[in-house]
């Protein structure tokens, strides 16, 4: 059964946000996007009858707002500190937002996804926004989604797809055009951020020279480096297919509901190169592109994929 959260409660919260928290965003338009993600991943299943809610890497903890209407508890859980390596931001921001749009019932939680501080059985739904990917020991952490789900519980989790992978040399080519640009201008640089958002490899001694620098950066360019926590930019594509995420979970005793496409239109691409009309022009075929994602041929296409697994009765 699919639903949707009401557009209208989606859209006042992500407006409040914008208009009194930006300063919680860990980068410009975000809740704008997560609130586009998360429209597109309710739509896989019915969530209403989750009570009591985990969300793990919670970053700044919009879809722990998102869902907290008529919820007993909403818990966000993250790494404590704020990390490149990691793509962690801390939970300062987490506990500002909550607090900002007046959530009731929440709780915030240092935790690694591998090892959570909860009984067994203790929620309704976990849920992920992007974060599985970054996770070192995914089998770990699809464990203890399990264990800390109660029989008949939700794992709901929005994942990136291969051809999402698949764009990421394109993607840091023109980031590199844009700051070379930029940088013989000099000019400031691209807002939006690195794609990939890679910490350094190997960091450079002071003083290096500039070939120096890009090669501890980019040591196999032009191939970029991984995303997630993989060991290289091709595995990490290996990894994105839609097979690989879905047997991930049933691998820890869940049954997968759904493992699809929940945006098939190239939104970052959009994004770098149109800039903030990009993503209104996204905004605006959010509809189409939702249209596309349901179409089963269009499948291999998904750039961003939604699963959604059981935990048996």
């Amino acid at each position: 059964m699919r639903t949707v959260e009401p557009h209208d409660r989606i859209a006042d919260i992500t407006a409040a946000a914008v208009r009194d928290l930006a300063h919680t965003q860990p980068w410009s338009e975000q809740f704008r996007r997560r609130a586009l993600e998360f429209r597109a991943l309710r739509r896989l299943h019915d969530l209403a009858g989750a009570r009591r809610v985990l969300e793990i890497g919670c970053g700044n903890a919009f879809a722990s707002a998102l869902l907290s209407a008529g919820r007993e508890l909403v818990v966000a859980t993250d790494l404590p500190s704020a990390d490149p390596a990691t793509h962690s931001i801390g939970l300062g921001k987490a506990r500002a937002l909550l607090d900002g749009l007046r959530v009731e019932r929440y709780g915030i939680a240092a935790a690694s996804g591998e090892r959570l501080p909860f009984r067994e059985g203790a929620f309704d739904l976990v849920i992920s926004l992007f974060v599985l990917e970054h996770v070192p020991d995914r089998e770990a952490a699809v464990a203890e989604m399990h264990r800390v789900l109660d029989r008949g519980g939700l794992a709901v989790h929005a994942v990136p797809g291969r051809l999402w992978a698949l764009d990421a040399p394109l993607r840091l080519s023109l980031y590199l055009g844009a700051r070379l640009i930029a940088h013989l201008g000099g000019g400031r640089g691209p807002r939006w951020s690195e794609p990939g958002g890679a910490p350094t490899v190997g960091a450079p001694a002071a003083g290096a020279g500039l070939w120096r620098r890009f090669r501890a950066h980019y040591p196999r360019f032009p191939l970029p480096p991984p995303h997630g926590a993989y060991r290289s930019y091709l595995e990490e594509v290996g990894a994105y297919s839609r097979g690989r995420w879905r047997r991930l979970f049933e691998r820890h005793g869940f049954e997968v509901l759904a493992c699809r496409p929940i945006m098939v239109l190239p939104l970052c691409l959009m994004h770098m190169l149109l800039g903030e009309a990009g993503f209104r022009l996204y905004e605006r075929l959010f509809g189409v592109d939702q249209w596309l994602a349901d179409r089963r041929a269009l499948a291999p296409l998904g750039r961003f994929l939604g699963v959604v697994a059981r935990k048996a009765e």
